[in-house]
């Protein structure tokens, strides 16, 4: 990572900490948050989806989107410009559906009951769609830098241990287990933890897409290094 991208992330990382503070604060005072007038309480709630929490995640997906777009724009191989065009398109559907909760509506699409399950029915189509499109990116990647690999590969680990692996956890605590079971008592600690490895994850992809930038001489505060870029491939060679 060059220094500018690290500084970017200790500071998106600060929020991140005053967003689950704030979280854990209200779980603990809920008696007066929840007294707030217009139920503006929730706004402080990181598993609600009309909270600063989800805006704040919205926010660092489009950062994301945008680096990767200037990637592309900014890329002198085809392939490469269609990677970074692949993922600047991914990572903004993300976005949106942060904002309007799609993947809620998804069993709806697909003809499945709710509450059948013994999780969230939208994992299963949400899955299917994200290994869909996953496999997409991983063929387009190669075009990318090895460095920008990795960190990518690591970044959406992080985000899809929140989004996917705690998120069908926490749905199988609600729905199977009693309210005073110990699991099912935690589950604020759960959605907090979701919550924070998906902002986690989406820190650590702009982390790297702005260090590529940065190498790449496409913006200003790196350490002067450039990127390895990959080698085009000719016929008959």
């Amino acid at each position: 990572m060059t220094p500018g991208a690290r500084r970017l992330g200790r500071w998106l990382c600060a929020g991140v900490a005053v967003l689950a503070v704030l979280h854990v604060v209200l779980h603990l005072a809920h008696d007066w948050f929840d007294a707030l007038p217009a139920n503006t309480g929730r706004w402080f709630d990181l598993n609600s989806e009309s909270s600063i929490g989800t805006w704040f995640n919205m926010g660092l997906l489009l950062l994301v989107a945008a680096a990767a777009a200037l990637a592309a724009v900014s890329a002198t191989a085809p392939s490469a410009r269609r990677a970074w065009g692949a993922l600047a398109a991914a990572v903004a559907l993300l976005s949106l559906d942060e904002q309007i909760s799609v993947h809620e509506r998804l069993p709806e699409l697909v003809g499945l009951e709710r509450d059948t399950l013994a999780t969230h029915e939208w994992l299963i189509p949400g899955v299917a769609l994200g290994l869909l499109g996953l496999g997409v990116l991983w063929v387009l990647g190669r075009a990318l830098p090895s460095p920008v690999r990795r960190g990518l590969i690591v970044a959406l680990i992080v985000y899809v241990t929140g989004a996917v692996v705690l998120e069908g956890l926490t749905g199988f605590a609600i729905r199977g287990l009693p309210l005073e079971h110990p699991v099912r008592a935690a589950v604020p600690v759960w959605e907090l933890v979701e919550e924070c490895l998906e902002m986690l994850g989406c820190i650590l992809a702009l982390m790297t897409v702005v260090s590529h930038l940065h190498r790449a001489g496409a913006i200003p505060g790196g350490d002067g290094t450039r990127s390895p870029q990959p080698q085009p491939t000719h016929a008959g060679a």
